[in-house]
Formats: structure tokens, sequence, C-alpha cells
């Protein structure tokens, strides 16, 4: 019988799993209509400071944990596998970055993908560990520098007569 650390992983995975539910997608679009409408005030608050405003999608351990998932369709009944759609709320954000210029990166895939081979989450815990947030890590340093968000990296000092010149300046 499990006990209650390994009962409460379940829990909030079940409480968080109404979100990828088809028969409560009124409830998910209303909810992100309120949720848009700050997005778009920090677009707007960024725009008017000549801040690129950049939107990551971190995916949810329900999304990418294949055993934490079945896990919660065999204790919770209530929840259909043939009900749920992962990738719905990811592609309404992705939609709503699309038409409003935002940029916007949506690390589901990824994830799912390594997720098949190795833990990303931390056991018994809702967080990464640390492969997921090294994963999340070069996917968001890729996409900013795919992307030219990044600053441009400082010029190395070199002295024009080579290190013992003692000459100093910018290349």
């Amino acid at each position: 019988m499990p006990g209650k650390s390994e009962e409460l992983p379940l829990e909030v995975e079940k409480c968080g799993s109404w979100i990828f539910d088809k028969n409560k997608w009124e409830l998910l679009h209303q909810k992100w209509r309120e949720c848009s409408e700050v997005i778009l005030k920090m677009k707007d608050w960024c725009d008017r400071r000549k801040i690129k405003l950049v939107i990551a999608i971190l995916p949810d351990q329900f999304q990418v944990d294949q055993a934490l998932r079945e896990a919660v369709l065999n204790k919770y009944k209530h929840i259909a596998e043939k009900n749920l759609d992962l990738s719905h709320p990811d592609n309404l954000i992705m939609n709503f970055c699309r038409t409003h210029n935002i940029h916007c990166l949506d690390m589901l895939g990824q994830f799912q993908e390594q997720g098949k081979t190795g833990m990303l989450y931390a056991s018994r815990d809702t967080h990464w560990n640390e492969a997921g947030n090294r994963l999340a890590a070069d996917l968001i340093f890729k996409y900013l520098e795919k992307n030219r968000l990044l600053p441009p990296r400082p010029r190395r000092l070199t002295p024009p007569g080579g290190p013992s010149s003692g000459a100093w300046r910018r290349y």
C-alpha cells in the first residue's frame, strides 16, 4: 500500500489534469482569456520600453512522464485518457503568441522525447531534477540565440603586441 509521500504527487497531478480534459475546455478557455489579458499588458509594458517579451511554456510532469500519467489514470478512474489532449494548453498559448507577435518557446516536444529515456522530474515531486533543468536551460539558450535575443558577447581584451606588451585595448 502506497504511503502519503507516494499519493501526494498523484493527487497534485489529478488536480492539475483538468486543463488537458477536452470536456473542460470551456473553463480552460475562460481562464486563458483572463491570463492572456495580463500577458498583453506585459507585452505593452515591454513594447513601450523596447524590450522583447519572451514566453517559455514549461511542460507539466503529467504531459511528460508516462508512468506518472498511467498511475494517475489507474488511481482516478473518472479521468479518461481518451478525453485528454496533452498539447492543447501549449497550442493555445503558442497560437496566442503568434497572433500577438510574442516570442514563445514550447518545450513540450523535447521534454516528451527526452522523458522517454530518462527522468526529468524529481522523484515524488513536480519540479525538474538536474537533467530537466539542464534540458530547459539548453532549450532556452538555443531559442534566445537562434532568435538573436541575447546581447552580443563582449569582445576579448588582447594587447596589440601580445600579452607582454602592456598595451591593452578592445578588439
